[in-house]
C-alpha cells in the first residue's frame, strides 16, 4: 500500500489514536480483539504512513449501561365460574336375556328305603276299644313293682325302675295280634314320668319306629302328687309291640298304663 490510496486508516494502539494520511475513507481498528502491530502487518502498510489521530475527533466508546430490572409479575386471574351440570341421560333398554342353560345329567338312582310295616289294608277288625298285652316287660324293675302291676289302677300297685341305671329305661306290652293305636292314657308319679319320653312300635323287637311325643304340658296334677296324661296318637302303621321309653333318668314311676286303638289280624 502506497500514499496515493484513498483510504484512511484509523488505528488503536494503547489509548492513543493512529491514522493513515491523505486518504478518502476512514475505517478504525479497536485493540480489543488484535494487537496493533498485527493490524498494521496485516494490511502491509508503511509505518511511516502512520501518524496520530486527533483525539477529539475520535470519541472512545461509553460504558455498556446497567441491565434493567424486570417488570413485576401480573397478578393471577380469577378462576372462572363452573359450568352447570348436565341433565341426566336415558336410561339405557334392557339386555337380551342370556340363552337357557343345558339340562343337567340325571342323577343316580338312590338307594332303597327299608321295608315299612305291614299297613291295615285288606285285614278284618277284631276289635276297638282297650287294647289288652299278652305280656309286659321292663328294662328294669324295683321289687315288689313288676311292670304287670300297671294293669290293675287303684290297688297301690306301680311299676317302678331301678334307679340311676344309667341306660334308657323303658316298659313295653306284647299284643296277642297287630294293633293300630289311637289313644293312651296314664298315671304315674309327679317328676317320674321319664325324660324325653315316647311311644315306639315294633313288629319284630329289632327296629322300632317312633309313634308319639309325649307333651309335658298335657300333665294334669292330682292331690296325691300324681299325673294323669291322656291323648289322642292315631298312628299311622300296625305294630305287634308297643312300648313307653325314656332317655336315662333318677327312675320311672308308672300307677297305670292303657292303650286304645284296634286289634287286626291278617
Amino acid at each position: 500500500m502506497n500514499q496515493e490510496d484513498k483510504l484512511n486508516i484509523v488505528v488503536s494502539k494503547n489509548g492513543h489514536l493512529m491514522t493513515l494520511s491523505n486518504s478518502k475513507y476512514n475505517i478504525i481498528i479497536g485493540d480489543d480483539e488484535e494487537d496493533y502491530e498485527q493490524v498494521i502487518d496485516k494490511l502491509h502498510i508503511k509505518k511511516e504512513f502512520i501518524q496520530p489521530a486527533a483525539v477529539s475527533s475520535i470519541c472512545s466508546p461509553g460504558d455498556k449501561g446497567d441491565r434493567g430490572e424486570p417488570g413485576e409479575k401480573g397478578d393471577k386471574g380469577d378462576r372462572g365460574e363452573p359450568g352447570e351440570k348436565g341433565d341426566k341421560g336415558d336410561k339405557g333398554d334392557r339386555g337380551e336375556p342370556g340363552e337357557k342353560g343345558d339340562k343337567g345329567d340325571k342323577g343316580e338312582r338312590g338307594e332303597p328305603g327299608e321295608k315299612g310295616a305291614i299297613g291295615i289294608s285288606h285285614i278284618e277288625i277284631l276289635l276297638f276299644g282297650e287294647l289288652i298285652p299278652r305280656m309286659i316287660t321292663s328294662s328294669s324293675a324295683l321289687e315288689p313293682w313288676k311292670p304287670e302291676n300297671i294293669l290293675r289302677p287303684g290297688d297301690n300297685l306301680y311299676w317302678i325302675s331301678k334307679t340311676d341305671t344309667k341306660e334308657n329305661e323303658w316298659i313295653m306290652f306284647e299284643f296277642m295280634n297287630e294293633v293300630l293305636l289311637t289313644n293312651v292314657f296314664m298315671i304315674f308319679a309327679d317328676g317320674y314320668a321319664g325324660v324325653n319320653t315316647k311311644i315306639e312300635g315294633s313288629i319284630n323287637m329289632r327296629t322300632w319306629d317312633h309313634i308319639y311325643q309325649i307333651d309335658p304340658e298335657k300333665f294334669t296334677t292330682t292331690a296325691n302328687n300324681f299325673c294323669i296324661y291322656r291323648s289322642n296318637i292315631y298312628a299311622s302303621s300296625v305294630y305287634r309291640y308297643i312300648r313307653l321309653i325314656s332317655k336315662p333318668t333318677k327312675y320311672m314311676h308308672y300307677e297305670y298304663i292303657q292303650f286304645f286303638g284296634k286289634e287286626i289280624k291278617k
